[in-house]
């Protein structure tokens, strides 16, 4: 029995909050064969419509495109049957108006497209083919970013962060981080070595100082990227960038995110 995995060019998605297409996170795998040998005990009426991505030095399978929650719900449970930790990725509720990409490509004639590559695995009784992609998920325009101001998207708002990159178990982190309006952030540890804390924080323009005195210049945190489920914000120290950071707006979300790690 041949298995194949529809290979990825670009198929573009607009999400917005009105009329939402949905994607099924199934799992991310440090090895290949786990992932190809998992993805073939699916239910035959899921299992020739996913995608695997080559993203972070991990392999993540996803399942195919629903154009609503309702679908994604219908086959959530056949896809947990396999993938006990399979989760519905849901939008950020950040604003109307900002419309998100998803990447997807079934196209197998083009072999490199926007500095993605394609790795062909073949396996006695199946055919895989693998997406290589820095991104599955890709951000808004960096004018329209540039356009949205930080005090919108954290001045009273709970959120909760996980870093962005995770190769092992140890560094599976989630943080409860909540931005009074009186200038005072507050962390609470969920998953993770990280103790409760308060700090200052202050909001000049595109940067964001978390300090317990004087803000530093040279220290700050920068929105770098809005995903369909996340913000992406970067620690900069010195002008060099020292690590990158999730901040989920839905801790079912960045939860089911940590959760969905095999390694």
């Amino acid at each position: 029995m041949k298995f194949e995995i529809k290979s990825i060019l670009i198929f573009v998605l607009f999400i917005s909050y009105l009329n939402s297409s949905i994607v099924i996170k199934l799992g991310s795998y440090s090895n290949k064969d786990n992932i190809k040998r998992e993805l073939l005990k699916l239910d035959n009426t899921i299992k020739n419509s996913n995608s695997i991505i080559f993203e972070d030095n991990l392999y993540r399978a996803y399942s195919k495109v629903f154009d609503n929650e309702i679908d994604a719900k219908a086959k959530l449970e056949l896809y947990r049957k396999v993938f006990n930790d399979a989760y519905i990725m849901h939008t950020t509720n950040n604003n109307k108006q900002i419309k998100h990409n998803i990447v997807i490509n079934k196209n197998p004639t083009i072999k490199k497209i926007e500095n993605i590559d394609k790795e062909k695995v073949i396996n006695k009784e199946d055919i895989l083919t693998v997406q290589h992609s820095s991104k599955i998920i890709k951000p808004i325009n960096t004018n329209t970013l540039n356009s949205i101001k930080l005090t919108k998207l954290l001045i009273g708002r709970t959120l909760y962060f996980a870093p962005n990159k995770i190769t092992k178990n140890s560094q599976k982190m989630l943080i409860k981080i909540s931005f009074e309006k009186g200038g005072i952030v507050n962390y609470t540890p969920i998953m993770g070595k990280f103790p409760p804390l308060s700090m200052r924080y202050y909001i000049e323009g595109e940067k964001l100082y978390i300090t317990r005195s004087t803000p530093n210049p040279y220290q700050f945190i920068k929105l770098e990227e809005i995903f369909f489920e996340y913000y992406l914000l970067s620690k900069y120290s010195m002008g060099k960038k020292i690590s990158m950071l999730r901040y989920y707006t839905n801790q079912e979300n960045a939860q089911a995110y940590l959760n969905s790690f095999r390694f």
